[in-house]
């Protein structure tokens, strides 16, 4: 089935097949509803996966399946994106070509952040790819659910992070179909097809071989294949 979703500024078409809505997603909503339930407060989910899997899509795609399956409007999904430094930092601090590495994120906002809405209801930043640059307080997280996605989540060196994490989940995917993608969301942001394919092989590269080989054991692991998900192991 086809959805349309704004995501970062762009209006994005995404295909789910209901193969794996009916086997995957449905059971992994009721599992985050029947564990909310049972902790009778907020509770927050990592999902995280290489750049150019579709994480912003997903966890958008998610808090709708559960409100249009089963009437649940109580899942909220959110990015980690709105963290990343702004652009004027990155070029002070000679980090702009490595822009989405994982030392181009604010670790200690994000901290302060999650750490905020254990109890209380925020405003978070969200990340523009048109202005190329976070924009602040445009999502209010008010859900009891709350389906957070980024790169490296559940990545080695954010385990400060874990303490917020009830649930994690991990996609995987093969390199090339993330080549291809990431490529063409350059090319769509305005930039030739060679800066593209520049920008990818000096950064992008090293952050999906970053993320794949350095993200810690999670509850639920997927496999993305560029048109199913198969279900991997879970703990």
């Amino acid at each position: 089935m086809d959805y349309k979703f704004l995501v970062n500024g762009f209006e994005i078409l995404a295909r789910y097949e209901e193969e794996d809505i009916k086997e995957i997603f449905i059971p992994i909503l009721r599992n985050l509803i029947h564990l909310q339930s049972q902790k009778a407060r907020r509770i927050i989910v990592f999902v995280s996966a290489p750049p150019a899997v579709g994480k912003s899509t997903l966890v958008a795609f998610l808090e709708h399946l559960a409100e249009e399956r089963l009437g649940n409007n109580n899942i909220q999904g959110v990015g980690i994106d709105g963290f990343h430094f702004y652009n004027d930092y990155l070029i002070s601090n000679r980090l702009k070509d490595k822009k989405g590495a994982i030392d181009t994120f604010n670790i200690s906002k994000l901290n302060k952040a999650l750490e905020s809405i254990q109890s209380s209801n925020e405003y978070w930043p969200i990340y523009d790819r048109n202005l190329h640059d976070p924009i602040e307080d445009q999502i209010f997280i008010d859900k009891q659910i709350i389906i957070l996605e980024g790169n490296y989540l559940n990545h080695v060196d954010w385990q400060q992070l874990k303490k917020y994490c009830d649930y994690s989940i991990f996609i995987r995917a093969d390199k090339d179909i993330l080549k291809e993608r990431l490529i063409s969301r350059k090319i769509r942001g305005g930039l030739t097809e060679k800066e593209a394919i520049h920008f990818y092989e000096n950064s992008d590269r090293k952050n999906i071989e970053e993320v794949l080989n350095n993200t810690i054991k999670t509850d639920m692991e997927l496999s993305y294949d560029g048109k199913n998900y198969i279900l991997g192991g879970i703990l």
